[in-house]
């Protein structure tokens, strides 16, 4: 896998990782390909930006292994998204600001953070509902928008902005035709957007019910 461009992304993780008492690491791990048995034919054209895509049973990659991923960008020069049910703890917005920027806010509001994924741990991404998406929404109307603007933080911890919102460490990269080639594989299965799988779902159930939203029974 690549290191995917994002050009929203944010080098916050240096500036963090002091605050969040996490339940595990990042995941240093340089990522590989993944593939499970069995050949499947696919819509490679078919832009994913805005699907989810699901790890499959016969997923064989640790970092991936019973992943759900919000895919952000895909094109012939490759592809990146956000792995949504790897949760780190949570981080108090108001401090979290502070360390970015050296202004101190008064919140009491917290956000949840995710490893993302294992390229480039040390950036960071929101993830939120579209409602506080500048332009309506994400990729083909999708109730989920992607972003690295402090002012999203901002207005969440003024109790104002989008709805819902997950912070993310490092996403999952792709070089040209590679996730094709892995989908064609059995190693993913996609699902359209769905807002409410991640903000409503809790973490330890969201794969498996990704998985029974595209008919695959455990």
């Amino acid at each position: 896998m690549m290191r995917a461009r994002q050009r929203s992304s944010l080098r916050w993780a240096s500036l963090l990782m002091p605050l969040l008492l996490l339940a595990g690491n990042l995941g240093q791990a340089s990522p590989g390909a993944a593939a499970g048995p069995g050949s499947r034919l696919i819509e490679a054209v078919t832009p994913l930006a805005g699907r989810f895509l699901v790890a499959s049973p016969q997923m064989v990659d640790p970092n991936f292994s019973e992943t759900v991923i919000y895919m952000v960008e895909h094109s012939e020069r490759g592809a990146m998204g956000l792995v949504i049910n790897r949760p780190l703890g949570l981080a108090p917005l108001g401090r979290l600001l502070e360390k970015l920027d050296g202004q101190a806010v008064a919140s009491d509001q917290e956000i949840r953070i995710y490893a993302g994924g294992p390229v480039e741990p040390g950036r960071g991404f929101v993830l939120h509902s579209s409602d506080g998406a500048p332009d309506g929404g994400g990729p083909d109307g999708a109730d989920l928008a992607v972003t690295g603007n402090l002012r999203v933080l901002r207005a969440l911890a003024d109790g104002e902005g989008p709805a819902q919102a997950i912070f993310l460490f490092g996403y999952a990269g792709w070089g040209p035709g590679q996730l094709e080639a892995e989908i064609a594989q059995g190693a993913w299965d996609i699902i359209a957007p769905d807002a409410a799988l991640v903000f409503d779902e809790p973490d330890d159930s969201r794969w498996k019910r990704a998985l029974a939203r595209h008919g695959v029974e455990l």
